[in-house]
Formats: C-alpha cells, sequence, structure tokens
C-alpha cells in the first residue's frame, strides 16, 4: 500500500494518512478527515461547513470525478447540503437497518451509504 499526501497539504495529524492506495490502484481508503483546509486553518462557520471541508480534503486525494462511499447515519438529513456545498453529487443512496451491537440503544438504528461523485 503507498500513502497519498495531496499536492500542497502538510503532514497529516498523528499516525494517519491523508489517503492509502491499495496495491492494486484501483481502490483508494480514505478516513479520519477532518474540516482543516490544506494550511491547517479550521474551516470554522459551522458543522456543515467543516464537513464540507472534509470532503473537499478526500477529493484531493482522488483522481477527479472518481466516486466517492460514504458511510453515515443522517438522521437530520444535512448530506445533501454538504454534499452540495462541496461540489458532489448523490448518485445513489441506500439506508439499510443495523443491528445493535452494545444492547444500549432502545429503538432501531439505520445508516445511509451514499455514492456520490
Amino acid at each position: 500500500m503507498k500513502a497519498i499526501v495531496p499536492k500542497g497539504f502538510g503532514a497529516p495529524l498523528g499516525m494517519y494518512s491523508h489517503g492509502v492506495v491499495a496495491s492494486a490502484g484501483e481502490l483508494v481508503v480514505v478516513a479520519g478527515q477532518v474540516g482543516m483546509t490544506a494550511t491547517g486553518a479550521v474551516a470554522v462557520d459551522d458543522i456543515v461547513a467543516q464537513t464540507k471541508q472534509a470532503f473537499e480534503n478526500v477529493r484531493a486525494s482522488l483522481r477527479p470525478q472518481a466516486p466517492i462511499v460514504i458511510v453515515i447515519n443522517d438522521r437530520r438529513d444535512l448530506y445533501p447540503e454538504i454534499l452540495e456545498r462541496a461540489g458532489l453529487g448523490i448518485k445513489t443512496r441506500y439506508q439499510r437497518h443495523v443491528n445493535r451491537r452494545t444492547g444500549r440503544r432502545a429503538g432501531e438504528f439505520y445508516e445511509d451509504v451514499i455514492v456520490a461523485s
């Protein structure tokens, strides 16, 4: 595997990578992105602005128009606006039931899987 550092970005925080390319070169795994710009400034407007910045960081690690798979709990339906502000469109959106893993949740739990580009 090969770590990715997008052009203009500093070193990632801690032991993380901005992205990793799998040996076959077809799958890039990006995780742990935060709402910081390449210069280290935090997008301070609100959670939507910070999440938008995190997606822009993800896009910097990928080739143009590469699909992005996002797994989220979007109870407040924020992601359509976030993705639009980040210049991404939703291609597919699935909702799936998730079994209670800890037994602490009283109700049903669902998460969304979004494919965007």
